[in-house]
C-alpha cells in the first residue's frame, strides 16, 4: 500500500500537540498559553486522532487479509505484527521510567508492583486501575493493543449492514455517554477503553465509506477541509466539545485519505512527514526525556515557577524530544521492528 502522506503529517502534529499539552505544566504567569487560550489544555484529545488514524489505516491495510474472515494464522501473524510495532518502545520507557522510579524514591516499588506487572501485559488500561503510573502516555498503547486484538471481528462485522449498524450503534452509545456524563475524554481513566475502541471503530467504519471522499472534487475537497479545520481550531481555543472533536478528526481522516486538497498538501510537507515517522517515539518518550531532565538538572525543579523562567526548560525538553526521537526511529524502533517479524517469519518457515 502506498504511503497516505496526509496521514503520517498529521499523525506527526498530534504527536507534538499531546507533547505540549503536557510540557505546558512547566510554564507559568505570563508564558502560560492556557491563561489565553484553551488549546493546549484540550490537545490530549488528539490522542483519540491516533485511534480514529489507526483504525482506518489498519482497515485499508488489512482488509483484504481478512476477507474470508478471521482464521488462526492470519490473526496470530497480524497479533504478532501490531506487538512488533509498539511493544519494544514501550518496553525500553516504562524501564527508564521504572529505573528513575527507583532513583527518586526506592520503596516506591513496593507498592507498583501490580502496576509493573500491567504495564508489562500492556493491560493497564483495561479499567483496572483509576490512575496511570510509570510512563503514563502508554495508556493509550494498552488501550491500543485491545482495539488491535477486537479488530478483524470488528472488520468482518463492518462488511455486513446489520453487524456494521450494530457496531456503528455501540460506538453512537459509548460516545454519547461520554458526551452526556461531561463531554470530556479525560473524565475517568477507568473508562479509557470506552474512549479508544469507538475511536478505533470510527476508524474503521470510515474505511467503508472512504468513497464518498474520494467522490468529491479537488475544489470542494479543500473548502470541506479549511472547514473542518476552522472547526477544530475554535472547538479546540473553546476548550470543551471533545466528543465533536473526534467527529472532525474522523471527517478529516476520511477527507485527507487521497492526499487531494489544500490540507493534504501541508500535512504533506517534509516537516509534518518527518514529525510523523517520529511520532510514536515523540509520543512514548517525551515523559521520560521530562523526568530525566528533572533528574539531571535538579536547579531547574524551582526554576520554572517564575512567570518566564520556565521557557527555557520548556524548549530544552521540547527539542530534546525532537532529538531523542529521531535517534529512536533510526536506531531501535524501526529496526527492532524488523528484527521481531524477521524472528517471527524465520518461527514460522521452522
Amino acid at each position: 500500500m502506498t504511503e497516505i502522506r496526509s496521514h503520517t503529517g498529521l499523525r506527526g502534529i498530534a504527536a507534538l500537540l499531546v507533547v505540549i499539552f503536557h510540557f505546558r505544566d512547566d510554564l507559568h504567569g505570563f508564558a502560560d498559553p492556557d491563561g489565553y487560550t484553551g488549546f493546549f489544555a484540550t490537545s490530549y484529545v488528539f490522542v483519540d486522532l491516533f485511534f480514529v488514524l489507526s483504525g482506518f489505516i489498519l482497515a485499508l491495510v488489512y482488509d483484504e487479509s481478512f476477507e474470508r474472515g478471521v482464521n488462526q494464522g492470519t490473526y496470530a501473524r497480524f497479533l504478532v505484527f501490531r506487538l512488533a510495532r509498539i511493544y519494544p518502545l514501550h518496553l525500553l520507557t516504562l524501564a527508564i521510567m521504572v529505573a528513575l522510579t527507583i532513583r527518586s524514591d526506592p520503596g516506591a516499588m513496593a507498592s507498583q508492583w501490580p502496576d509493573l506487572v500491567q504495564n508489562l501485559t500492556l493491560t493497564q488500561a483495561w479499567g483496572f486501575v483509576d490512575r496511570f503510573v510509570f510512563n503514563y502516555p502508554s495508556w493509550s498503547i494498552s488501550a491500543e493493543w485491545m482495539a488491535y486484538i477486537c479488530f478483524p471481528f470488528f472488520l468482518t462485522m463492518s462488511r455486513r449492514m446489520v453487524p456494521a449498524l450494530l457496531l456503528l450503534a455501540s460506538v453512537s452509545l459509548c460516545l454519547g455517554y461520554l458526551w452526556v456524563t461531561g463531554n470530556d475524554l479525560a473524565l475517568n481513566e477507568r473508562l479509557s477503553l470506552l474512549r479508544g475502541l469507538p475511536a478505533f471503530a470510527v476508524g474503521l467504519l470510515l474505511f467503508r465509506l472512504r468513497d464518498t471522499f474520494a467522490a468529491m472534487s479537488g475544489g470542494l475537497l479543500s473548502v470541506a477541509q479549511m472547514v473542518l479545520v476552522v472547526s477544530v481550531l475554535l472547538m479546540l481555543h473553546r476548550g470543551n466539545d471533545t466528543v465533536l472533536l473526534v467527529v472532525c478528526f474522523a471527517l478529516m481522516v476520511g477527507a485527507t485519505w487521497q492526499d487531494r486538497g489544500i490540507l493534504s498538501l501541508v500535512l504533506s510537507g517534509r516537516l509534518a512527514v518527518l514529525l510523523g515517522l517520529w511520532s510514536y517515539s515523540i509520543y512514548m518518550l517525551h515523559v521520560p526525556v521530562r523526568h530525566v531532565m528533572y533528574s539531571l538538572f535538579p536547579k531547574f525543579a524551582g526554576f520554572p515557577a517564575t512567570d518566564w523562567g520556565g521557557v527555557p526548560f520548556f524548549l530544552t525538553c521540547l527539542v530534546g524530544t525532537l532529538a531523542v526521537s529521531a535517534a529512536s526511529y533510526r536506531y531501535f524502533e524501526a529496526p527492532m521492528r524488523r528484527q521481531c517479524r524477521n524472528l517471527y517469519g524465520r518461527r514460522q518457515v521452522a
